[in-house]
């Protein structure tokens, strides 16, 4: 089994110093704190790759991806970002450096040379084809699976853990039958209401769309709140069984020739999961370890990638736990 680590600092480039650049909250300054730790322990084994931020086509409308650009070189655009997407324009060349971090190993492993990879990019889930939320400006590990896709990977499971819906990701590959998206997270989320994608994470829309939700419902809220005064609709899950269901959404999956983990770590018990996911660090190893035994049993790469998680020492931990689990977990 070859496990490949991807975290270099270019991958937090910016197109001017990045204390110039006024950022919202946990950004890239933050994201980049947390890559630098994990890479001081595990280190960068893949080749540093860069591809042209134009590649990001493939996932994003033209007039979005254009207007990214254009608000980079500092000229008047047009575009749907949300607050915290502030000023992630001058982060293109890290923008460029993830993404080719992921088709250079999405090319390692369709040449048998790499089984399991864990890369570095800013998170990405929340980016729609033509708009961005939640620090999510431009989706890289979507980029990689349509990179996967014409590299011949034909079914591609993706693993959602973060206690946010992977809202964007799911709405690239609605009624892709070539792409099984499972996302496991909060069903009543404050954020998630104010930039109105409550309704994207429930069971009912995924089923609609041909992928796989599993909504967890805080403690402090009933059912009656969910349905009645939400007027949200399928099923609704409560912490305890959170692990199981996802393992059940698993069983239930396509034969994948390739995995890719969105690795959140704001459903821990100490970050944002109090009271919804309640996940302790073995949790996450229980997580980590049900996918890596889907893809021995279906004998196909496993690429995964670092979500969310604003617990800096508590996401760098969980972090480390994860790649040790790639790297060295036998089935």
């Amino acid at each position: 089994m070859n496990f490949g680590s991807y975290f270099y600092n270019e991958t937090c480039k910016t197109l001017k110093p990045i204390e110039e650049i006024e950022f919202v909250g946990d950004s890239l300054p933050y994201h980049d704190s947390v890559r630098h730790d994990i890479e001081s322990e595990i280190g960068s084994t893949i080749p540093l790759h860069r591809v042209d931020i134009h590649e990001f086509y493939s996932v994003h409308t033209k007039e979005y991806l254009d207007s990214f650009i254009a608000l980079s070189r500092g000229e008047d655009a047009e575009i749907q970002l949300s607050v915290e997407c502030a000023n992630l324009q001058y982060a293109i060349p890290g923008y460029e450096y993830s993404l080719g971090g992921v088709c250079k190993t999405i090319e390692m492993m369709k040449a048998g040379i790499l089984d399991r990879a864990y890369c570095f990019s800013m998170p990405g889930h929340h980016a729609f084809p033509g708009k961005g939320h939640g620090y999510c400006a431009l989706n890289a590990m979507a980029a990689g699976v349509r990179y996967a896709q014409s590299s011949g990977f034909k079914k591609i499971l993706i693993a959602d853990w973060d206690i946010h819906h992977g809202d964007g990701t799911q709405t690239i590959f609605e009624n892709d039958e070539n792409v099984h998206h499972i996302s496991v997270h909060s069903a009543v989320d404050l954020y998630m209401s104010v930039v109105k994608s409550a309704e994207l994470g429930t069971t009912a829309y995924a089923d609609s769309v041909g992928q796989v939700n599993i909504p967890i419902l805080d403690d402090f809220y009933t059912e009656d709140f969910f349905y009645n005064e939400l007027g949200l609709r399928g099923n609704i899950y409560r912490g305890a069984e959170s692990v199981q269901q996802f393992q059940a959404a698993l069983d239930a999956s396509c034969k994948p020739d390739l995995i890719m983990i969105f690795d959140g770590h704001d459903s821990h018990k100490e970050d944002c999961g109090r009271g919804t996911t309640k996940w302790e660090d073995e949790d996450f190893e229980t997580l980590t370890k049900s996918v890596v035994d889907l893809s021995v049993k279906h004998n196909c790469p496993l690429l995964s990638m670092p979500g969310g998680g604003y617990n800096f020492h508590k996401a760098v931990e969980l972090s480390l736990l994860h790649a040790k689990i790639l790297k060295e977990y036998r089935v």
